[in-house]
């Protein structure tokens, strides 16, 4: 099968995991939550299959100072893209598997969100990203 990297690289992708909290971590009295956020399994998109390297040169952090972790990549109308706190750290782990840290907010909307995530309500945390290479 062959595909179109321009149009692939044209706009961005989403994937989506299961909640897999790895620590819970207080700091100055601030939570702080490793979540796995991406993988190299493989996952279906609108080309095919996708399978994300997680080789340390394939993927690219230098956004990660500054990331903030939001609620429907910001897309949900009545929570908008009011961060519900901030990516602190992010790591491709022996596992093959990214990690980020993120520490909670304290706003209403964060604090509930956490609590889901608590609760095993929220099951599913998504990442947002751009393909900038591909291999067939």
């Amino acid at each position: 099968m062959t595909f179109d990297i321009e149009k692939i690289k044209s706009k961005p992708v989403e994937r989506f995991l299961e909640v897999d909290l790895q620590t819970c971590t207080d700091t100055e009295s601030r939570q702080i939550y490793r979540f796995s956020c991406a993988s190299e399994e493989p996952c279906e998109q609108w080309w095919g299959m996708e399978v994300l390297s997680h080789e340390r040169s394939a993927v690219d952090l230098s956004r990660v100072d500054g990331m903030t972790f939001l609620w429907e990549h910001g897309a949900d109308n009545a929570v908008g893209s009011r961060p519900l706190g901030k990516v602190v750290n992010w790591e491709i782990g022996t596992d093959r598997r990214s990690y980020i840290d993120v520490i909670w907010d304290d706003h209403e909307q964060a604090r509930s969100f956490k609590d889901s995530v608590d609760k095993g309500i929220v099951t599913n945390v998504s990442i947002r990203y751009q393909v900038m290479d591909a291999v067939e």
